[in-house]
C-alpha cells in the first residue's frame, strides 16, 4: 500500500460478458469510478499512467476491448456493439459499486465510448 492508502498495483480480473466472452480488466484505487477505454491498436496497459494518477482519488478501470491483450477475440466479426455492451456493463457495474461512474476515452475508444453514453450507461 502507497502512503495515501492505496493499492500501489493494478488489480487484474477476467470478466465474463453476459453473451460468454471473457474481457481482461485492470483495477485501482477508490472512490467515484472512471472506466478508460483504449484505441484500436494498443490495449489497457497504455493508460497505465494515468491510472496511477486518477487512482489517488478514483476508482479506476481499464478494461482490453475484445480482440486486444488479453480479452477474447470478437466471435465473429469485430462488431461495435460488442464493445459497446461490454463497456455498458462495465460502467453500469462500476456506478452502482461506486455511486458514481465517467468514461474516458481515446482515438477509437471514443466510438465505443459515445455509443455506449447514446445506448443508456450513466456517464
Amino acid at each position: 500500500m502507497s502512503p495515501s492508502g492505496h493499492a500501489d498495483h493494478d488489480a487484474f480480473m477476467m470478466r465474463t460478458m453476459p453473451d460468454g466472452a471473457r474481457v481482461a480488466c485492470r483495477r485501482r484505487g477508490d472512490g467515484p469510478g472512471t472506466v478508460l477505454v483504449h484505441g484500436g491498436f494498443i490495449d489497457s496497459s497504455s493508460w497505465t499512467g494515468l491510472m496511477e494518477v486518477l487512482a489517488r482519488t478514483r476508482t479506476v478501470v481499464a478494461a482490453d476491448r475484445r480482440g486486444h491483450g488479453n480479452s477474447d477475440p470478437h466471435a465473429s466479426s469485430c462488431r461495435l456493439s460488442d464493445d459497446v455492451d461490454d463497456l455498458v456493463a462495465i460502467v453500469t457495474d462500476l456506478a452502482a459499486e461506486t455511486g458514481d461512474a465517467e468514461m474516458v476515452a481515446v482515438s477509437a475508444g471514443c466510438h465505443v465510448a459515445l455509443a455506449a453514453a447514446a445506448a443508456g450507461a450513466p456517464a
